[in-house]
């Protein structure tokens, strides 16, 4: 396996005089991850390794939409034709679908298989980095830390199982499912019973593959250094300083993906799998207080 990039810093003290300050530090890092060399490709439920690409991309099956004339989800093969799931009371299974004739469910065909599994998406971001900026005015002080990440994408497992019949936490986007015909939806109707089927469980899904593109704020610090002249009067020099501060870690982050958190992984110790949000906890918001002495 073969990792190649350019990781790049500037750092610059934008203002500085006696008053006010302002010092920055930003960074970047572009990657690019390559396997040159496999005995065989190593599958994992949501994931495949293979000579050529990035470790750990994703692997899965293709979504083509949802028929608006009966609300059968729609799938893509290996072959690019599209097959449908059809979902009516004592007849389903799967079906030819015809983009010309959407009613049609007459064409028995077989289902989803191996060969039509695909790469669904690199899992590792290829860019990356962080931005620190700090200000001092007078005996106050303060910093604030921006944290970036993309390029990469993430199988949204845990959409996928609040989109089902369980009826049990489900996404909002639940009531967007398909109820008539001639309905424009990507949420196929609801049948009780089939999601494995609906929904293509057991490998990744383009439907819930989603661009993990974020730009976190990591860190806000804002603090007060009592003066030194101050301190030696009230304790005779015994503390030499001290500051108070207050600080909020995560307090917001800026990401079109849909999950709760761009990054999270629900197998953190498995290097083969990356990528996949499965019901996974996100990173907290910390709110602290605080005084710094110094004896």
């Amino acid at each position: 396996m073969v990792n190649q990039g350019i990781e790049l810093t500037v750092r610059a003290d934008v203002i500085r005089n006696a008053r006010f300050s302002w010092t920055t530090d930003f960074n970047f890092t572009w990657l690019r991850n390559e396997v040159t060399a496999l005995v065989d490709p190593i599958v994992s439920a949501f994931n495949i390794t293979e000579v050529g690409g990035p470790i750990a991309q994703l692997y899965g099956f293709q979504w083509a939409g949802v028929n608006p004339a009966n609300g059968n989800p729609i799938y893509m093969r290996g072959d690019e034709s599209l097959i449908q799931f059809n979902l009516q009371q004592g007849n389903t299974g799967w079906r030819v679908f015809d983009p010309n004739n959407p009613a049609d469910i007459s064409q028995a065909t077989g289902g989803l298989g191996g060969n039509d599994l695909m790469n669904l998406g690199n899992t590792l971001p290829t860019w990356q980095g962080g931005w620190s900026n700090n200000f001092t005015y007078g005996n106050f002080d303060a910093e604030i830390f921006f944290r970036y990440s993309g390029g990469n994408f993430i199988m949204n497992e845990t959409m996928r199982g609040q989109l089902g019949m369980g009826f049990s936490n489900n996404n909002a986007l639940i009531l967007d499912r398909w109820t008539e015909s001639g309905q424009v939806t990507d949420v196929p109707r609801l049948f009780a019973g089939q999601d494995a089927n609906i929904w293509a469980t057991g490998a990744a899904n383009s439907r819930f593959v989603e661009r993990g593109d974020f730009l976190r704020v990591q860190n806000i610090v804002v603090g007060y250094r009592v003066p030194t002249a101050f301190l030696d009067n009230t304790f005779n020099g015994n503390v030499r300083s001290a500051r108070f501060f207050a600080q909020v870690q995560n307090p917001f982050i800026l990401t079109a993906y849909t999950g709760l958190d761009p990054e999270l992984n629900t197998f953190p110790g498995n290097q083969l799998q990356f990528g996949v949000d499965f019901n996974a906890a996100p990173i907290i918001r910390t709110w602290s207080l605080g005084l710094n002495v110094g004896f």
